[in-house]
């Protein structure tokens, strides 16, 4: 959006002391990062670190700090869970009794270290930045006390070790935080498989996307992958062939598995945790209810001014038009009421800006749910005209309207600066940029001419 630089400050000082209109926020827990160890399972939800049994049942809390606690892992005796901790702001490791009790920091760099899991000596095995802050590098540490020790892998992320031939199965990269779905690129884990001895590691997948999280079983590997679109659990031979797809979730991925020796296998999928047996391949949702009192859902108000995302100033300096959580308000510069333009739709209006009479404004909705534009009287009264229907396409970026009312501009995701023609519609691209889109987009006062960098 565009206000001009003696309004722009003046604009968010006012808005910041006008706008404060109230919205309800509520969310309800949801299962994030698991292990299990025999019948138990230690999981994240409200960012704490809880315990039940395999059936859901037996809910513990096992933390309360109002700090981040995630990737919990449970040492092979049971008695001890390894998790990383945000108690002094940074992320360290930490370790609590399973049925919980005050945690025990091990680590003190200010770099992140995350658990990624124990080996079988008692050690705990984390990955940190420590050592270079481009890529994870796997360590060992003595849960009694001292240094990480680096192993003899380079850059890795995760890694699992088979009981039986002591090889190792591991990943250089990981994307296990990324949102976005059916990644192909640079970027995407391959799973690397070889004996410490030896250092004969080689890389055993090729697939395009993503193929993490080995786990060993029964001398083959149990991974996640999203050949097919989806992530699912697949299982392979340790040379990369065989592979064969163990679960079927179409519309959720499944995320953050962990194997118990038996063949039990835990995951989240959507906000639910899973258990999958190996041995029968069956696959079941686990029930479980938090005995929380639930912070989260209840209802409190939050000044939207905290939420801004973007504004635009009316031709004639008297009001400004804001974008705060997907919804559209007219807000005066001086004196005056704060107006909804939208209300509630469900759908995230932005990218909006002033008509050049300052009359209506034009925006990108996706209520349908490809963006579409629209134009609406600039009070909210009557309902939005579609100027330009949903379709499919790249991401478009803030609507720029000319002083004379006869073009709209804006660019996207394929680096495109489209111009549109107020009166029929018609769009043209007027450049392309190389290595990233146009920005910065400025009308001449008579519209003949846009700048931009």
């Amino acid at each position: 959006m565009y206000a001009s630089p003696s309004h722009r400050s003046r604009g968010l000082v006012l808005l910041l002391a006008v706008l404060a209109a109230g919205t309800t926020l509520a969310a309800a827990p949801y299962v994030g990062q698991a292990d299990v160890h025999g019948q138990r399972i230690v999981f994240t939800a409200e960012d704490d670190l809880w315990s039940c049994d395999l059936d859901g049942q037996d809910v513990r809390r096992l933390t309360s700090h109002v700090g981040t606690e995630s990737f919990p892992h449970i040492s092979p005796d049971g008695r001890e869970i390894a998790f990383t901790g945000q108690y002094d702001g940074n992320a360290d490791v930490y370790v609590i009794p399973s049925r919980g009790g005050e945690p025990r920091r091990l680590t003190w760099h200010p770099g992140p270290d995350e658990v990624m899991g124990w080996l079988a000596d008692g050690a705990i095995l984390l990955r940190s930045r420590r050592a270079d802050p481009h890529g994870w590098r796997l360590y060992r540490l003595d849960p009694a006390g001292g240094d990480p020790v680096e192993l003899p892998l380079g850059f890795a992320a995760r890694l699992d070790v088979d009981p039986v031939s002591g090889r190792w199965a591991f990943q250089r990269t990981e994307r296990d935080r990324r949102n976005w779905k059916r990644y192909r690129g640079g970027w995407a884990s391959e799973i690397w498989v070889g004996h410490p001895d030896g250092a004969d590691f080689r890389q055993v997948t090729t697939f395009a996307g993503e193929d993490a999280f080995p786990m060993w079983h029964d001398s083959s590997i149990v991974f996640l992958s999203d050949q097919g679109g989806t992530a699912n659990l697949w299982r392979m031979q340790p040379d990369g062939s065989g592979r064969e797809r163990l679960t079927d979730f179409e519309n959720w991925d499944v995320r953050w598995p962990a194997l118990w020796p038996d063949g039990t296998v835990v995951f989240t999928a959507g906000a639910d945790l899973h258990v999958h047996d190996l041995a029968t391949g069956r696959t079941r949702r686990v029930e479980v209810d938090l005995p929380s009192d639930r912070v989260l859902t209840r209802t409190r108000y939050r000044a939207s001014s905290r939420d801004l995302q973007g504004f635009d100033l009316a031709p004639d300096g008297e009001r400004l038009l804001v974008e705060v959580r997907g919804e559209l308000f007219s807000v005066p510069v001086d004196d005056g009421v704060t107006l909804a333009i939208t209300r509630g739709t469900g759908a995230r209006e932005r990218g909006a800006a002033y008509a050049h009479d300052g009359e209506q404004v034009w925006y990108w909705t996706d209520a349908t749910g490809e963006d579409a534009l629209h134009r609406k009287d600039a009070w909210g009264r009557g309902e939005a005209d579609e100027v330009r229907g949903p379709e499919d396409g790249p991401w478009k970026n803030d609507v720029v309207a000319s002083p004379d009312g006869a073009w709209l501009a804006w660019t996207d995701s394929n680096d495109d600066l489209v111009v549109m023609d107020t009166d029929d519609g018609s769009t043209r691209v007027a450049d392309h940029g190389e290595n990233r889109a146009p920005f910065h987009l400025r009308w001449s006062p008579d519209g003949r001419w846009l700048a931009y960098v």
